[in-house]
């Protein structure tokens, strides 16, 4: 995993900056201090600052356990104020200098980074405990009614929880968060689950897991959508991540570990003294526009690059720009969809879109077009819909990176614009406007139809009104 900065940046750039100065004496002295790899119950940990300059603490580190070149302990932002039970890579260079990199490969509640004061306790019933400063329970690993007596950090690297009889209970490599380490397996169900973003480590939209004996990476929405799909290996219940390969996923060079970038990459590290080492090349093979956050939310991916929905059209109308100077980081509506305002919902269509998987997702039930477009006008949770030609279609809530391919026309998707009552009046003055339904233009023609003859009618009684007083006040003046 990535270090973070917002949540759990563990070694932000000043960080790296204080360590390339620490003299070679001082990680020496700080090797000698011992750390154990194993402890028994009960016991507990105080995420407590140290008051010395350590070789730990300038990295925001407090171990617990430590076995070669990995550590397991609190690891906190440099600011001290975020924090996470983890287990890190720590491989400082042969010849005693002191330049190392700390890497994240699991974390405990990542979701949920405690405090300073917050405690880590091996309880005398034999449970694993983790409580915030204010003694909220944050989180606790799930060993049903068997009694743990020993905590230990492994050799490979993953953090196991033993009983009375050295029998492992609980292991860390058995839940995953974004890494796999050489040597650990992936088995049918689980998944490894992306950080939000390099700087914020709780999860992200991201997964990659085996379904129905495949590899399968998708972006974790509703309905979720897949961008690969790949045979896992003749035993289709698990992957082994092994020197050379996972699965089916073959690795030019050797590697330490694999890690489903915020991306949605899932890329192959080697740990070297001089840092992180990413491998080879991506180890999903796929094009860039096949992810689905290529260009941002509501981006279309080409191969002239990104752009915005309409950047291409004619239209006098705009309804989306980019979020930046380009499109590369995704396009937002100029008029967000207003709820309140359906009456004005239209669709913008692109054509030729490349729905790679669409038909796994897509349920037995046809549907035709227009009852597509139907059932998103009344859904405004709706954004956009997918339709693959064959009465098939699928409703979006969020519109991530449109893939579109020249020469294809695999399918169109529709997304939902919203329009002023005062265009939605005339969509036809330009043939690309978006396309507003029938029935709004029927019932926009009803409202101003009853308005204007509501208003006429007023207007007729008033004129009623005013020449009877008229006629009854010229007789008044006569009988006077």
């Amino acid at each position: 995993m990535i270090m973070k900065t917002n949540v759990s940046s563990y070694f932000p750039m000043i960080t790296l900056l204080i360590l390339l100065v620490i003299p070679s004496s001082y990680l020496g002295d700080a090797e000698i201090i011992g750390y154990p790899s194993f402890v028994n119950g009960p016991n507990s940990w105080r995420n407590t600052p140290s008051s010395d300059f350590s070789f730990w603490e300038s990295a925001g580190v407090r171990p617990i356990l430590v076995y070669g070149k990995f550590v397991f302990g609190f690891q906190c932002s440099f600011e001290g104020d975020n924090c996470l039970i983890v287990v890190s890579i720590f491989k400082t260079s042969s010849d005693g200098n002191s330049r190392f990199s700390p890497q994240v490969v699991w974390a405990a509640g990542r979701n949920n980074p405690v405090e300073i004061q917050a405690l880590l306790e091996l309880t005398s019933q034999g449970q694993l405990i983790l409580k915030d400063a204010n003694d909220t329970l944050v989180w606790s690993p799930s060993t049903a009614s068997k009694s743990i007596s020993r905590l230990t950090l492994g050799s490979e690297g993953s953090l196991k929880l033993l009983d009375k009889t050295n029998l492992t209970v609980w292991q860390s490599f058995g839940h995953p968060t974004d890494v796999l380490f050489l040597g650990q397996k992936l088995a049918s169900g689980q998944k490894l689950r992306s950080s939000v973003s390099p700087f914020d480590s709780s999860e992200g939209l991201f997964a990659f897991g085996i379904i129905d004996g495949v590899f399968t990476a998708y972006i974790d929405s509703d309905p979720y959508q897949m961008y690969y799909r790949s045979f896992v290996s003749e035993d289709q219940s698990y992957a082994e991540f092994r020197t050379g390969g996972f699965g089916s996923l073959i690795m030019a060079a050797p590697a330490n570990f694999i890690q489903l970038g915020s991306d949605g990459h899932l890329k192959a590290y080697e740990f070297k003294e001089q840092g992180l080492k990413w491998v080879g090349t991506d180890m999903l093979d796929i094009d860039q526009c096949s992810y689905p956050l290529a260009c941002g939310k509501y981006g279309v991916c080409s191969e002239t690059g990104c752009s915005c929905p309409d950047d291409a059209s004619e239209n006098e109308t705009a309804y989306f720009k980019p979020n930046n100077f380009t499109a590369d980081d995704g396009c937002h509506a100029i008029s967000p969809i207003s709820c309140e305002l359906s009456l004005y919902h239209g669709f913008l269509e692109l054509r030729r879109i490349n729905t790679r998987y669409l038909d796994y997702i897509l349920s037995s039930k046809t549907l035709q077009l227009e009852d597509c477009k139907e059932a998103c006008l009344k859904n405004c949770s709706c954004r956009a819909i997918m339709y693959n030609g064959r009465n098939k279609c699928l409703l979006l809530s969020q519109v991530f990176s449109i893939e579109k391919k020249e020469g294809f026309d695999y399918a169109t998707t529709f997304i939902k614009v919203q329009s002023s009552p005062i265009f939605s009046q005339s969509p036809s003055r330009n043939p690309s406007s978006p396309n507003f339904p029938r029935r709004k233009r029927q019932n926009t023609i009803v409202i101003v139809g009853s308005l204007l003859g509501t208003i006429f009618g007023v207007f007729l009684i008033f004129s009623f009104l005013f020449l009877n007083l008229k006629m009854v006040s010229k007789n008044m003046r006569k009988i006077i």
